[in-house]
């Protein structure tokens, strides 16, 4: 859909596999679906295929297109599509930008420290606004017109602004006040003059020109890379070196069969080195052959920390030194708690492991410094920000039915990790000293993960699907950071309610279904490897490694693996980008998160023997 609106030719022989891909995937009644293991209607999606296959020549009326927009219609036409598409659509023309809360651009200069800004959302949510408003204001000044080419899939496309709706997590009250103040920005935006509008376009395209790389694009994401695409299209800058910069990231992100072609969101090597190498030091004796491989991942991890780039998180924490680690390469202005966790998590355990090698030591420092640096106030660790907590935003109309879509707030995954990495932190001697206030934030982090304990034991997941994957990082977490928590009454019930949603074949499974804003609660799902293996990484940090249920997990992960090359498939989505609206296939979590439960739990049951007596604390690393 992009490249059709940038104006690239099109492209017969790699289109028709990319045709053969969606026709595919398409389900049985017609449309597509969020996640290819869920035979489950999804609109946007549904809209999304539709209108590239109809670009790429496939007639109006055949079967594919015919089913896809019959059930379109019946779901409520394509105004009912989500508020990303919404946004991609009105940069697209096939819907007018009077569908779109109008924002003013020159409110982009408001600054980080004031209490209201730009700053006060996620920055991929800031990425977003930036390039949509400057393009908004392109196509407002051109008078461009929206096209009627894919008319026939909405009802009423005068309706494409639904903000009638109130979702569960909403108040009322605030959500009112929001519907009546959105429109009165459409008349502060008239008022900004010409002068200050075309100097407030440069000044954003110079600061998303500083972002974009040939390697990552913006943000690192194909998603970011495409909406900036459009936008320097329509300022004329296509052929710009920033722009071919982005063209050439999303160039590498096409994956080309024999017989299908698709995309791929994005590379995750840095989270996935981080990961391997845990999963190496779990599963062998370290010798000097898998020494010499480990140390390699590690080396290169640590060419790919941020030390002098103070990027987009700087906006609240102007004072903090860089040391933190991006997900993907090509991101060194977007480093991430998680990633940083886990990479020090890596390195920590290594330099224990052997306490001669030092040549980590700073490496750790500095992102044990920025992982304190990014602790935000109510205690926990959100993804890419600190702070990120203006929770009165989540009242906008236009976000009713997508809870965490605007915010990046802290959540119980991300701070589950942050307190193993500061666990393993504190308890290396040369590595604490240096850092007084550690024991505060592992308490304070403590306090935000049993408060966000759920009625039934569990907890929510952001970045992972969803109960499973926040359950086992709270366990972890807690498990690590001291005995009174290890056995607590939180870690018990939590254990219980691990217990009681194992699956029939020993596997655990959750469903995207729990994400919906009327479910809400933990769905099950087909038994996967992936979240099989984290939950059992969980209940063995909490010393469950005798309980039958943990014994029938570990039976099932060994009855599922391939015996060709010792590998476990899955197709389930289990990683998540936005909730309710973009979700993530890893394809290395089947692989490293099944070795690592066997692997610990064949540590776990050697140390046992050695010792003679059961275990009741196990310390990491």
């Amino acid at each position: 859909m992009t490249l059709r609106f940038i104006g690239e030719p099109p492209r017969p022989e790699f289109e028709q596999k990319v045709i053969t891909y969606l026709t595919r995937r398409e389900l049985t009644h017609g449309g597509w679906s969020i996640v290819p293991d869920e035979d489950k209607f999804d609109l946007s999606e549904s809209v999304k295929a539709y209108i590239a296959l109809r670009q790429m020549g496939l007639a109006r009326n055949s079967s594919f297109l015919t089913r896809a927009r019959d059930r379109i219609l019946r779901h409520g036409g394509a105004e009912r599509m989500n508020i990303l598409l919404k946004l991609y659509s009105a940069m697209t023309r096939i819907i007018s930008w009077q569908a779109i809360p109008p924002v003013s651009l020159e409110a982009l200069l408001i600054p980080a420290w004031a209490p209201l800004s730009s700053y006060s959302v996620g920055s991929y949510v800031r990425l977003g606004f930036m390039i949509m408003m400057v393009s908004r204001s392109v196509d407002l000044a051109e008078k461009s017109p929206v096209v009627t080419d894919f008319d026939e899939i909405f009802i009423n496309k005068d309706h494409v602004l639904e903000d009638s709706l109130i979702g569960r997590f909403q108040n009322p009250y605030l959500h009112a006040v929001f519907r009546r103040v959105i429109p009165l920005f459409e008349v502060v935006d008239k008022l900004v003059p010409r002068a200050v509008r075309e100097w407030t376009i440069n000044r954003v395209v110079k600061e998303l020109d500083d972002m974009t790389n040939p390697v990552g694009g913006l943000f690192g994401t194909g998603t970011t890379t495409e909406i900036l695409l459009i936008m320097y299209h329509k300022l004329g800058l296509r052929d710009s070196l920033k722009a071919r910069e982005a063209r050439e990231a999303l160039r590498l992100r096409e994956i080309e069969g024999m017989e299908e072609a698709t995309s791929t969101l994005f590379e995750s090597s840095v989270w996935d080195t981080a990961f391997i190498v845990r999963t190496l030091m779990e599963s062998h004796k370290i010798d000097n052959a898998s020494m010499v491989g480990i140390e390699r991942g590690l080396d290169w991890l640590v060419t790919q920390q941020v030390v002098s780039l103070r990027g987009h998180w700087g906006g609240k924490r102007p004072l903090l030194r860089p040391g933190g680690w991006a997900f993907q390469l090509g991101n060194p202005h977007f480093p991430d708690l998680d990633d940083t966790s886990s990479t020090v998590i890596s390195m920590i355990r290594y330099q224990n492991h052997f306490p001669d090698i030092t040549k980590y030591t700073i490496p750790i420092s500095r992102g044990v410094e920025w992982i304190l640096g990014m602790q935000s106030v109510n205690g926990g660790w959100g993804a890419f920000e600190a702070d990120n907590i203006h929770y009165y935003l989540e009242n906008l109309p236009f976000v009713a039915e997508y809870p965490a879509v605007l915010l990046d707030a802290p959540t119980v995954d991300i701070t589950g990790r942050c307190l193993v990495a500061l666990a393993h932190a504190s308890r290396n001697p040369s590595i604490a000293a240096d850092f007084p206030s550690l024991q505060a934030a592992i308490e304070n982090g403590v306090k935000f993960i049993l408060a966000r304990q759920r009625p039934d034991g569990s907890w929510w997941g952001r970045w992972g699907m969803n109960h499973l994957y926040g359950t086992h990082l709270a366990l972890w977490g807690l498990a690590e950071v001291g005995a009174k928590y290890h056995a607590g009454a939180a870690v018990q019930r939590a254990i219980e309610w691990l217990k009681s949603v194992q699956n029939e074949d020993g596997g655990w499974g959750e469903s995207v279904t729990s994400y919906e804003i009327n479910v809400d609660k933990f769905v099950h799902g087909n038994s996967s490897a992936s979240q099989t293996a984290l939950v059992l990484l969980g209940l063995l940090d909490v010393g469950e490694e005798d309980s039958p249920v943990v014994q029938r997990g570990l039976r099932y992960l060994l009855r599922k693996q391939k015996q060709e090359n010792g590998y476990w498939d899955e197709s389930v989505m289990t990683g998540v980008g936005i909730p309710n609206i973009m979700y993530i296939k890893y394809f290395g979590y089947p692989k490293y998160f099944p070795l690592t439960a066997i692997a610990k739990y064949n540590q776990i049951h050697e140390a046992k023997m050695v010792g003679g007596r059961r275990r009741t604390t196990r310390k990491l690393g």
